[in-house]
């Protein structure tokens, strides 16, 4: 599962790979907030209800194709959230393999990236105060500054507060009995160290962090954040051979054990 900004080169990229280690994936990500919209005829509680019946089509799909009767769910960031969320309980999942996933759920993740921004305190108690707001509403809120339009846009706000504002990966872990494997880049900008070590005191998670990497897990040139932040826009960059080998070993190696 993937969220539609990361879906294109980097899901490509990560799919070629792994078919090539021996590990077949059927990739799809969330619908675009227009395609929401037209399906969600206004319902509350919309987004985390299409998003459940996109993820269960694809299960039933991908047990068919594959003719195994369970299935690995693949997340990567926002992606990874959702994984979780609609693995938990089901008895065709085999496990999880969580890239760069908020461990600490989105709340406390956007709460950190503020803070990491190195906004004015004045500044930052706003939008601290506005995230409160939005977790709390049933809807979109309207704010008048424009710093607060640019970053709650309504399509922001629909996706968080019905898509994976509430929802903690680290607490349905904790109660859910299959494996997961987890990989963070170490110049992950997005998704902070916090949010990987909170998953790897679990006795289910298998945790990694590899040097050097970034969200995309393709490597950083330089020291600074914008170094870390322009290298996304290098589409030449290859995800590290790492990543696909420590997927390839986590669920080859499951399988070999079940």
């Amino acid at each position: 599962m993937f969220p539609p900004q990361s879906m294109t080169a980097f899901a490509k990229k990560l799919a070629s790979e792994l078919r090539a280690s021996g590990v077949s994936l059927l990739r799809f990500r969330e619908r675009t907030e227009n395609q929401f919209s037209r399906a969600l005829a206004g319902a509350p509680d919309g987004v985390l209800l299409q998003h459940s019946r996109d993820t269960l089509g694809w299960l039933e799909k991908a047990k068919q194709l594959s003719g195994n009767n369970c299935v690995w769910l693949i997340g990567h960031s926002e992606g990874a959230v959702l994984a979780v969320y609609f693995g938990a309980g089901r008895v065709d999942i085999c496990g999880y393999v969580l890239l760069a996933p908020p461990g600490r759920g989105m709340y406390a993740l956007l709460r950190s990236q503020f803070e990491s921004y190195g906004f004015p305190p004045a500044m930052l108690a706003d939008l601290t105060a506005a995230l409160d707001a939005i977790s709390r509403t049933e809807g979109p809120l309207s704010f008048e500054d424009n710093m607060r339009a640019d970053l709650f846009v309504t399509g922001v706000q629909r996706r968080l507060l019905h898509s994976t504002m509430k929802i903690k990966p680290a607490d349905l872990l904790a109660t859910d009995p299959r494996r997961a494997l987890v990989i963070r880049g170490s110049r992950d900008v997005q998704i902070s160290k916090a949010d990987v070590d909170v998953l790897s005191t679990l006795p289910t998670v298998q945790t990694h962090e590899l040097p050097g990497l970034n969200h995309y897990f393709m490597p950083v040139t330089g020291l600074s954040v914008q170094d870390a932040r322009r290298s996304y826009l290098d589409s030449n960059r290859q995800i590290d051979t790492r990543v696909i080998w420590l997927i390839s070993q986590f669920i080859i190696g499951s399988n070999q054990n079940s």
